[in-house]
């Protein structure tokens, strides 16, 4: 198993155990919602390459302005 498909599978164990549910949109590229608060989530992508995680995410802090 190569250090990325090792990473993926931790990363699809972290999101199962912590209920949340991921779209996997090729090997080792994952797409989930974290839970806020008053029902906000913020949409995150995850990306895991030879030598490094990248982590992509937009927050609009008062969307109702």
């Amino acid at each position: 198993m190569s250090a990325v498909e090792d990473a993926a599978q931790q990363v699809r164990t972290w999101l199962e155990s912590n209920e949340l549910e991921y779209d996997e949109l090729r090997e080792g590229q994952f797409s989930f919602a974290l839970p806020g608060e008053r029902k906000l989530k913020t949409a995150v992508q995850l990306s895991i390459g030879r030598q490094g995680v990248r982590f992509e995410s937009f927050v609009c802090r008062r969307p109702d302005e």
